[in-house]
């Protein structure tokens, strides 16, 4: 996969003015931030599109660079199934830009695994949760 990142405040003119890629050094920690939601989405075109789509972008947008936030009903599905080492912190109730009421958020922690925790495992039982299309 590559990357392109772009340093804010920077245009890209054709020249590159600001960008970079994965095989040029970027100056700094990249921070990303993470939303996530569970709901029912439709595809269309090949997208998937819904309340449930944009509820997880508002929650993206309401976390910090390196931060991952979680939804109320993401939390109540996932919370007990847990690997060690993380958990999920309650922020309080937020309101999300375009959805009527307050969201109740929060933060997913990530703990430093010890030496001898084997991430492979712990990855594949994380593996459970992701949707893949059907068909």
């Amino acid at each position: 996969m590559r990357v392109r990142l772009r340093k804010r405040g920077c245009r890209d003119r054709g020249g590159g003015g600001g960008a970079t890629s994965q095989d040029e050094p970027f100056p700094e920690p990249v921070r990303v931030r993470m939303g996530l939601h569970t709901g029912e989405a439709t595809v269309v075109g090949g997208r998937f599109v819904g309340v449930a789509v944009h509820r997880a972008t508002r929650i993206c947008a309401a976390a910090a660079g390196g931060q991952v936030l979680v939804s109320r009903t993401t939390h109540e599905i996932v919370a007990d199934a847990l690997p060690t080492g993380l958990a999920l912190d309650e922020l309080g109730r937020r309101r999300l830009k375009g959805l009527e009421g307050l969201e109740r958020l929060f933060a997913l922690r990530c703990e430093p695994p010890a030496p001898q925790t084997d991430l492979r495992k712990a990855c594949s039982r994380a593996d459970q949760w992701l949707v893949r299309p059907s068909g």
